[in-house]
């Protein structure tokens, strides 16, 4: 479903990851905004976004233990997606890794339309990344 919806990292940094979902004929239904099932793939992608960058090189790996959304307004226009909780996702990777237990970490993304507001969010998403070393254990 990504590579319908090409997606584009606006912004990575270790704290922050913004990408944008453009508005195209694959992503818009009927009423002329973007799909709820795109919207879900591409806050996939960005609360994830750290942990799918540094988890496999750790051995660590990730999912998905549950999400909320909120819809405020409608997403009408390309879509920002911002994720500020990359130091915390970092740190769980490092203690998966270290104790060999799962991690649960909270992560919380907002959907921007910039065409109308830099400041009122289109959404809010709370997941939880539950993280695990995959390493083998000695018996």
């Amino acid at each position: 479903m990504l590579l319908l919806l090409q997606p584009k990292v606006v912004e990575i940094t270790t704290k922050r990851v913004v990408i944008r979902l453009p508005l195209t004929y694959i992503s818009r239904n009927s009423w002329g905004t973007i799909f709820f099932g795109a919207i879900a793939a591409a806050a996939d992608l960005t609360g994830g976004f750290h942990a799918f960058e540094h988890g496999p090189s750790k051995k660590v790996g990730v999912l998905y233990k549950d999400c909320t959304f909120q819809f405020l307004r409608r997403a009408d226009g390309d879509l920002h997606l911002v994720c500020e909780d990359g130091l915390s996702v970092t740190d769980a990777i490092a203690k998966a890794d270290l104790t060999g237990e799962r991690v649960n970490v909270p992560v919380s993304v907002a959907g921007f339309c910039y065409h109308h507001s830099t400041s009122d969010p289109v959404f809010l998403s709370k997941m939880t990344l539950s993280l695990k070393s995959l390493k083998k254990k000695p018996f």
